[in-house]
C-alpha cells in the first residue's frame, strides 16, 4: 500500500474533473444552485450544486466543468457533483466583501468580514446558559425540535464549527429553520462560512452566540460527516473543543449522544464508538449526557461507565412529542437514510438533548 494511504488509487480517481452541459437548474435559496447535467461522455442526467458567484450564472445549456470525487465514491452525504466553473461564462468574478479569509489556499477561497465581539475577552460569559454539541448534522432537527416540544419557544444560535462542509447555504434544515424563526443567529466558525456573522474560531462563536440573546446554543456541525473505523478518526471529534470551551466560558456543556438500535455497523449501535471515545479519552471537564427515559439499560450502563471518569451527570429525560412539532413546522427528520420509525433511539436521544436543555432554561427563570 502506498505512503499516501491511497491504496494505488490514481490521482484522476481521486479528484475527477468532467465536462457536462446544464439542463435543468433551481435555486433553492440566494446563494445555491442545484442544477441536472449531462456529461459529455454520457447519456443520462445526474444531480450537481453550485455555490455563488457561479450559481447566479448558470442557465440551461451552458457548459459547465465538475468535480465528480464525492459521487463517483458514492458517498451517502454528497450533494452530486460540484460545479467548478462555468466553462459559458468564465469571466465571472466574485465581488469581494471582507477582508480576512476562509476555506483558505483552496481554490473556493472566500472572503467575509469577522464579526467583532463588543464585549472584552476576560468578560465573555455565557451565564450558565446550556451549549448542547451533536455529532451528525442530522441531529439539529429533532434536537430543536426536542427542546420546543419541551416548552423552549424562543430561538436558540446555531453555531457551525468546520467539522464538515463548509458553506452553511447547502443545508436545507437550517434554512427552514431560519424561515420558521427558530435560530436567533447563525454563525459560522474556523473555516466555516456564509452566517449572519462569521467567526475565527469556535472560541470566538460561542462567544458571539453569548451576546446574541439566545438562551440555548447547538453547536452541530453542517453537513457531510467524515467518519471511519478509528474511536478518533471522525470529523466532529471537535465536539470536545466545543465541550471544553462551554465550561471554560461558564456554559452548561451538554452532550447529545449518538445512540442508535439500527445501524448496520457494530460500532455505532447501541452507543456509538464516537461517543464512548468522547467521554473515556478526550474530555477533560465534566458534562452532561440526557438519555431518552426509555433508553435500553445496556446502553445506559456503556454510557455511565464511560461517563464516570469524569463525574459527568448521565439523567433520564422523560419522552417528548418532537415529531408532532417537526412535522407541524414541515421539518424533515432523517439520518443516513434513516428516520423516526427505522432508528427511533437515535432521533430520540437528540430530542432528549433538546429537552434538557429546555428545562434548564425553565430552571434559570
Amino acid at each position: 500500500m502506498p505512503e499516501d494511504g491511497t491504496q494505488g488509487v490514481s490521482a484522476a480517481d481521486m479528484y475527477p474533473l468532467e465536462r457536462a452541459i446544464v439542463t435543468h437548474v433551481e435555486r433553492p435559496r440566494p446563494g445555491l444552485a442545484r442544477v441536472l447535467v449531462r456529461a459529455l461522455t454520457a447519456s443520462h442526467e445526474e444531480p450537481a450544486h453550485a455555490l455563488d458567484p457561479i450559481a447566479a450564472t448558470l442557465e440551461l445549456g451552458d457548459d459547465v466543468l465538475l468535480n465528480t470525487a464525492a459521487d463517483r465514491l458514492g458517498l451517502g452525504s454528497s450533494e452530486g457533483h460540484v460545479v467548478v466553473v462555468n466553462l459559458s461564462r468564465p469571466e465571472v468574478r466574485s465581488a469581494l466583501s471582507g477582508r480576512e479569509m476562509k476555506a483558505r489556499y483552496t481554490s473556493n477561497q472566500t472572503p467575509v468580514e469577522l464579526a467583532a465581539s463588543p464585549t472584552a475577552w476576560r468578560d465573555v460569559t455565557l451565564n450558565g446558559a446550556p451549549v448542547v454539541v451533536a455529532e451528525l448534522h442530522s441531529a439539529l432537527v429533532p434536537l430543536i425540535a426536542g427542546l420546543r416540544a419541551a416548552g423552549c419557544a424562543r430561538p436558540v444560535a446555531y453555531v457551525m464549527p468546520d467539522w464538515n462542509a463548509l458553506p452553511a447555504v447547502l443545508s436545507d434544515s437550517v434554512a427552514r429553520l431560519r424561515d420558521l424563526g427558530w435560530m436567533a443567529a447563525l454563525i459560522t466558525c474556523g473555516q466555516a462560512f456564509g452566517g449572519d456573522v462569521e467567526a475565527a474560531s469556535l472560541p470566538a462563536g460561542l462567544a458571539l452566540a453569548a451576546e446574541s440573546g439566545a438562551p440555548i446554543t447547538v453547536v452541530v456541525g453542517g453537513p457531510g460527516h467524515l467518519g471511519g473505523q478509528q474511536p478518533f478518526g471522525f470529523s466532529s471529534a471537535g465536539q470536545a473543543e466545543a465541550l471544553h470551551v462551554a465550561h471554560a466560558l461558564g456554559g452548561q456543556p451538554v452532550l447529545a449522544p449518538r445512540l442508535s438500535q439500527a445501524d448496520a455497523r457494530e460500532r455505532h449501535r447501541g452507543v456509538s464508538h464516537h461517543t464512548l471515545a468522547l467521554l473515556e479519552r478526550l474530555l477533560l471537564a465534566a458534562v452532561t449526557v440526557p438519555l431518552p427515559e426509555h433508553t435500553p439499560d445496556a446502553i445506559v450502563d456503556a454510557v455511565r461507565r464511560a461517563a464516570a471518569r469524569t463525574g459527568s451527570r448521565v439523567p433520564r429525560v422523560g419522552p417528548v412529542d418532537y415529531r408532532a412539532i417537526a412535522k407541524e413546522a414541515d421539518l424533515v427528520l432523517t439520518s443516513m437514510g434513516r428516520g423516526p420509525e427505522d432508528d427511533p433511539l437515535y432521533f430520540a436521544s437528540q430530542a432528549a438533548a433538546g429537552a434538557y436543555a429546555a428545562a434548564q432554561v425553565e430552571g434559570m427563570g
